[in-house]
């Protein structure tokens, strides 16, 4: 019963993501330091001052004027096993090369609090990958029955 709830719930969470999809996706998983434990909202605040750091260095004014800022569908995972950390969907913007994304990303994660150098990049060569993704992060294993509270609500951007 519990899992054919989850499993509605997650399946709303695509359709919603899929009707404001982030083009040009890059898949990472962020880790944390060992400080963070189990905390998501530490992680998300440490996360929003990531993406405050990113978007400035990419939008430079734009960012504050006029509100210009990365896509972002962020999903909290953890359990008894796993150390705390993030799956995310970012947009690259099409005028940076990926090389230069990964690194503008890698410098300014682990310039937070709890960034740590372990950070995971994919870019999915097709949709076939992308919702292969977003399965994966939504998946049940470790999240409790209440899927949308591992979503980092906070963080998640996906307005034009």
């Amino acid at each position: 019963m519990l899992k054919n709830r989850y499993e509605t719930e997650k399946k709303r969470v695509i359709d919603w993501y899929n009707k404001n999809e982030i083009f040009n996706p890059i898949h990472i998983t962020f880790t944390h330091s060992n400080d963070i434990k189990k905390d998501k909202i530490k992680s998300s605040i440490n996360f929003k001052h990531f993406l405050n750091r990113i978007n400035q260095k990419i939008y430079k004014n734009g960012f504050k004027r006029f509100n210009k800022r990365l896509k972002v569908f962020s999903v909290f995972e953890y359990d008894d096993l796993t150390k705390l950390h993030i799956h995310s969907i970012i947009e690259k913007p099409s005028f940076i090369k990926l090389d230069k994304f990964k690194d503008l990303v890698r410098r300014n994660w682990i310039k937070t609090k709890y960034g740590n150098v372990h950070i995971h990049f994919h870019q999915p060569l097709n949709d076939y990958e992308t919702n292969g993704w977003k399965s994966y992060i939504l998946k049940h294993r470790t999240k409790s029955n209440k899927l949308t509270d591992y979503i980092d609500w906070n963080n998640v951007y996906l307005n034009s």
